[in-house]
Formats: C-alpha cells, sequence, structure tokens
C-alpha cells in the first residue's frame, strides 16, 4: 500500500486540517525512520519540509500523487466534521530524496469544498 520495503521502520503522523473550526481534512504520514530521524511535536507543528531541508539537509526531487474520490472510512467518520458528506477527495503521495529512496507516503483525505487542484505541465523545448 504505502511502497514502502516490507519490515521498514517508519515514523506515522495523522494531523488535522481546520477552517472555520470544522475538521475539514486529514494528512495521514509515514516516514522512512533511518533516513527521518529526530520528527517530534515540535518538528511537525512547524514543517516537516522545513526540517528536512533545513535541518537534515535533504532534497526532495520527485514526488508521485493518485487522486481519487473516495467513500469515507471509519476513520473519516471519527475525524472530519463530515456535514453529509459520503465521498472525499483522497491524495496519495510517495516521495523521493535525491538518490532515489522514497522517505514519505502521505494519504490526504479532505471533504468537498476544501479541496482544490492546481496543476502546471512543463514540456521541455526542443
Amino acid at each position: 500500500m504505502s511502497g514502502f520495503p516490507a519490515g521498514s521502520l517508519l515514523t506515522h503522523i495523522l494531523r488535522v486540517r481546520y477552517a472555520d473550526g470544522k475538521a475539514v481534512g486529514t494528512d495521514e504520514s509515514y516516514y522512512l525512520a533511518e533516513r527521518v530521524p529526530g520528527l517530534t511535536p515540535e518538528v511537525v507543528n512547524r514543517s516537516v519540509y522545513a526540517y528536512l531541508e533545513g535541518e537534515l539537509g535533504m532534497r526532495i526531487v520527485t514526488s508521485k500523487r493518485t487522486i481519487t474520490v473516495e467513500g469515507v472510512n471509519d476513520a473519516d467518520k471519527a475525524n472530519l466534521d463530515l456535514a453529509g458528506y459520503n465521498a472525499l477527495a483522497v491524495v496519495r503521495g510517495n516521495a523521493f530524496d535525491a538518490e532515489g529512496i522514497m522517505v514519505e507516503y502521505t494519504e490526504t483525505r479532505q471533504i468537498p469544498g476544501f479541496f482544490s487542484l492546481y496543476e502546471t505541465a512543463i514540456r521541455p523545448t526542443r
């Protein structure tokens, strides 16, 4: 599911995102513990990527994302203010460092009205 090799030691983080006092999304992340040591609640509350790049000196060079719409699950019911919604936008992503090692898997789940996708594709010129 995550893309990490079986048996990998992972650090798990669950964040709930709020807007107007309502829980509108979750980010559930797994980090490869051997490549991303020292994740603390303070680091997570500031910025994981600032920590990775600024303090650990890691360069994240590639990420892959899959975007779907899925029915709510029990965790969504427990963590989100669904306001009658029965489906969510779900983004699953993998991030890779400059050595090509996957260091992060994140699943983001957002209620309709708080999800937006903006993409710019740049094709190389010849």
